[in-house]
């Protein structure tokens, strides 16, 4: 039995399992899609929202396939829903006000807002050459490279599963042999839905020498082998990177392809089966690491706090994507009013939320998640809006199932 069924709580899916088991109890057969139809409700929990724990258990359990699985992401993606929080007075812990605010979700307005944010200022930075096509020799420390998976070799599943590991295995090779490195890499599925990835590495110490070959620029033959042989599950593609530039609008065009595109529906379904991120940049936070810094070595009075900031600038910042290429200012300006490039949560508004909350004295408590046709039945003239502030009454959250015990927030 497969863990994601071991760790559902779904009795539907037991009781099938268990007929399944009776009917066969040395599993020498498995019941085909179309003996059992499982229908859209079976997919949602108590609130009526679709949750990918449900659709990982089926799927791992033989009884949906990867085209079910598209159709119930669409379906996912599509249905509105509101992370519900109590703004609680700290003194009397009384109810203030209310709080909802639409959950960011792999592809709906709200990751998309978010990710067009994220990448704007990226897009605004100057580009830096690394070389120009008059020089007679070109080096570059930025290559850009496509590793795939051979289909005779691995099943679907076992692609998906094991490539992040395999991708661990090839960049620890690639940094004991070239040295330390950021990178920005994103995931991709081929129409047959196995994984590849596209992966921008920026290098420290080590300059690529490069050349010309049919309009795309190439490393020495002598550096790709010694690479391509660090990728065992199929083939891969290496170029060099002669801008930043190129290297970002390389990487954002599978980003946009996956997220604006109907054919990014499959790659996103899938990146959501696996429970994998759809991309991933080197980040370090400076201002994250100030506080792990000041609570570690107990340093309180501010004038030290502000010399140890700016003597460590440099060390974080080479860990980080934008601090490595472009330099320490421009890094510290991104993390001072930009915040940092990782892929939108489903709770990318709360935190704002509570930051720019103007009421005092208050904490928040998580009531839970709410589809936006529940919400209506107390809202009925609510738009379309992120945020929302109200107060239903209170039979509501039972009413709809939130009788559990509340979990609650503070605005660190």
């Amino acid at each position: 039995m497969s863990k994601y069924i071991k760790n559902s709580n779904d009795p539907c899916l037991y009781h099938i399992l268990d007929k399944r088991k009776k009917r066969d109890p040395w599993n020498k057969t498995q019941l085909s899609l179309d003996e059992i139809e499982l229908t859209d409700d079976f997919f949602k929990n108590i609130q009526g929202c679709f949750r990918w724990n449900k659709i990982r258990s089926a799927y791992f359990n033989d009884f949906i396939n990867i085209e079910r699985v598209k159709d119930l992401f669409i379906k996912w993606r599509e249905q509105n829903e509101y992370l519900w929080l109590e703004a609680v007075d700290t003194n009397t812990n009384e109810v203030v006000t209310n709080f909802f605010c639409k959950c960011s979700k792999r592809g709906n307005d709200v990751y998309k807002h978010r990710m067009k944010e994220k990448f704007s200022f990226l897009e605004n930075l100057d580009p830096i050459y690394f070389f120009l096509d008059t020089d007679k020799e070109k080096y570059s420390p930025m290559i850009f490279i496509s590793p795939t998976i051979d289909p005779k070799k691995y099943t679907l599943n076992q692609a998906w599963e094991i490539i992040s590991k395999e991708l661990h295995i090839f960049e620890t090779k690639l940094r004991q042999t070239y040295g330390t490195f950021v990178k920005f890499r994103v995931w991709e599925s081929h129409e047959s839905g196995y994984p590849h990835c596209h992966i921008v590495y920026y290098f420290h110490k080590k300059y690529f020498k490069v050349f010309n070959h049919k309009d795309k620029y190439r490393i020495v033959t002598k550096h790709k082998n010694k690479i391509t042989k660090y990728w065992k599950m199929g083939n891969i593609d290496i170029q060099a990177v002669q801008d930043t530039h190129g290297a970002f609008k390389e990487v954002k065009k599978y980003i946009t392809k996956t997220i604006w595109n109907k054919k990014g529906d499959l790659t996103n379904a899938l990146i959501c089966l696996f429970n994998k991120q759809m991309y991933h940049i080197s980040l370090c936070d400076p201002f994250k690491k100030r506080l792990q810094y000041y609570k570690k070595h107990n340093i309180t009075e501010w004038r030290e706090q502000e010399r140890i900031l700016m003597a460590k600038l440099d060390k974080w910042g080479k860990k980080d994507f934008i601090g490595s290429i472009w330099g320490t200012q421009t890094y510290f300006q991104f993390y001072l009013k930009r915040g940092n490039l990782a892929e939108p949560s489903a709770t990318t508004l709360v935190k704002e939320l509570m930051h720019n909350c103007n009421i005092e004295n208050v904490k928040f408590r998580f009531v839970g998640c709410i589809s936006a046709t529940d919400l209506k039945e107390f809202m009925p003239k609510m738009d379309n809006e992120w945020v929302l502030i109200g107060d239903p009454p209170p039979e509501f959250k039972y009413l709809i199932g939130f009788d559990t015990d509340l979990l609650e927030l503070d605005r660190g």
